[in-house]
């Protein structure tokens, strides 16, 4: 069998800022068919929940991403080839991105004294919250209240970092 007839699914840049997605559901199991234009997984981005289409045909033969977890864009999601084809080892090459992804997470916080630190904006329109999906598929996962993660927010709309950063806090308590 040639490693040719398999093909490496890919988590793509869906929108310009996209950074990374979370992996909502599989839709098609290992060892299943898949063709052309069938659902094949869910993405939960921060912007978006959706039900991304294959783009190969064959045998998924293996998920290499769990559901609930957080991938950066170029990941390898999926092997799709012939059915008696054996699925590649990519291990290293998503640990490497999941590494680099890492750095420029890190590289991203902003150093900044106690005394420079500035109260986050509030929302402007207080009646209403605005929560990115994967902050809201997060919360309800966890039975949190947006509202409590509102006063932790760092901005105007709550994203999935600061439903993470509530839990966090949540159990240091």
């Amino acid at each position: 069998m040639k490693t040719d007839d398999i093909q490496l699914f890919r988590l793509p840049k869906l929108y310009e800022n996209m950074e990374e997605a979370t992996i909502g559901a599989w839709l098609v199991a290992d060892g299943e068919p898949v063709t052309i234009g069938e659902a094949l997984v869910e993405l939960i981005t921060d912007k978006t929940v959706l039900e991304f289409e294959s783009t190969f045909s064959g045998t998924l033969l293996k998920t290499y991403a769990p559901v609930h977890s957080v991938v950066p864009i170029g990941y390898i999601l999926a092997a799709i080839g012939p059915d008696a084809a054996t699925a590649p080892d990519v291990v290293s090459e998503n640990e490497a991105l999941l590494a680099a992804a890492a750095a420029v997470a890190l590289a991203a916080i902003p150093v900044s004294s106690p005394a420079s630190e500035t109260r986050p904006a509030k929302n402007p329109n207080p009646g209403k919250l605005r929560v990115a999906p994967a902050a809201r598929v997060l919360a309800k996962k966890h039975a949190i209240d947006l509202d409590e993660v509102a006063k932790i927010a760092t901005g105007n709309v709550i994203h999935r970092k600061d439903v993470e950063a509530y839990l966090t806090a949540r159990s240091d308590d």
